[in-house]
């Protein structure tokens, strides 16, 4: 009799100490739940930004190990970034200076070029194949208060300046072939003269 009981005290003991560890590490796990952000700011569900998420992060969702919940921006120090076309990234480098016009924000912020990527974006490659723009990073020199990630922006970067040259609006050249030329006016005659172009903007171009 007393062996059997000495048994089943024995079995008893290890099934509590296998019990106890399963409390023990689902205590653990409970305790770890609790996630503090190592400083005060804004909070991004890491759904928010990823287009092949299935299900939103909610209460109630099932999460898996490794899974990107949340993400925590620090706007203290923003940049901008812009995909500019394959025809004009040869002429940028990093450190060109550039205006950053932010939508809701009154007066344009300086920036300059932190990082040329050398890869093309290929996220709208299904809707236009041939397209070819590379992201460009812009450090602000400013980040005004009110700004908040992933607000819409236009960009003038300065590729060059030219002083003291001739420039004429781009409507005023015209192409015969593979020569340009411009009206010069003469009196009350206006004639066609054959010019080499330089650099161009928007508006105007260098002659």
């Amino acid at each position: 009799n007393l062996s059997w009981r000495t048994a089943d005290m024995t079995a008893k003991q290890q099934n509590y100490n296998v019990l106890k560890r399963r409390n023990d590490r689902l205590k653990e796990q409970y305790e770890a739940c609790n996630v503090v952000a190592p400083a005060d700011g804004m909070v991004v569900y890491g759904s928010t930004t990823d287009r092949n998420a299935q299900n939103p992060i909610q209460e109630g969702a099932q999460v898996r190990e490794r899974q990107l919940l949340i993400r925590l921006p620090d706007t203290s120090a923003m940049k901008a970034v812009v995909r500019i076309h394959e025809s004009i990234v040869s002429k940028l480098k990093e450190g060109q200076r550039a205006n950053v016009r932010i939508v809701g924000i009154p007066q344009p912020v300086s920036a300059s070029i932190s990082k040329i990527s050398v890869l093309a974006d290929s996220s709208n490659r299904w809707w236009n194949p041939d397209l070819r723009e590379y992201p460009i990073d812009l450090n602000l020199d400013i980040t005004p208060k009110e700004l908040k990630p992933g607000i819409g922006a236009t960009v003038e970067i300065m590729l060059d300046r030219l002083m003291q040259v001739a420039a004429v609006p781009l409507d005023a050249v015209y192409t015969v072939g593979g020569d340009r030329y411009v009206f010069v006016r003469t009196g009350e005659d206006a004639r066609p003269v054959k010019v080499q172009v330089g650099a161009n903007n928007d508006t105007h171009v260098q002659i």
